[in-house]
């Protein structure tokens, strides 16, 4: 209840760029600043026909997932090497239980972006 006007911000400051360019998107200019025609989806059915559209989607999508996966994989060995080297370091947690929280997982986890972007160029 008391985000909701946070939430309904920041909602509308994403939402309006977005919209606009869906807007914008139905319109042709010739250059930034000329006067705009109206060609409605014509722009979608050209960007779909143009085989450079389809290639440049497939190597942004193999990009995409090539640097996930190595971040991914990057972390999972800094977690077990952490793990070899330390063994568990807890942290208590609040309760009478003082369940212990494994820090060998999350903190190569957190650390994994930056390494693997370093190593990988990603």
């Amino acid at each position: 209840m008391f985000s909701a006007p946070a939430v309904i911000s920041v909602a509308a400051i994403l939402a309006f760029p977005v919209l606009y360019g869906m807007f914008q998107s139905l319109f042709r200019a010739k250059s930034i600043g000329l006067p705009t025609k109206f060609v409605g989806i014509d722009n979608y059915t050209d960007m779909f026909a143009d085989p450079e559209f389809w290639r440049s989607l497939r190597i942004t999508v193999v990009f995409v997932l090539g640097c996930l996966i190595v971040n991914t994989v990057i972390g999972v060995l800094f977690a077990f090497a952490l793990n070899r080297a330390m063994g568990a370091v807890s942290l208590p947690s609040r309760g009478h239980d003082r369940r212990r929280t494994s820090c060998r997982v999350w903190r190569p986890r957190s650390c994994s972006g930056f390494s693997s972007t370093a190593t990988s160029g990603c």
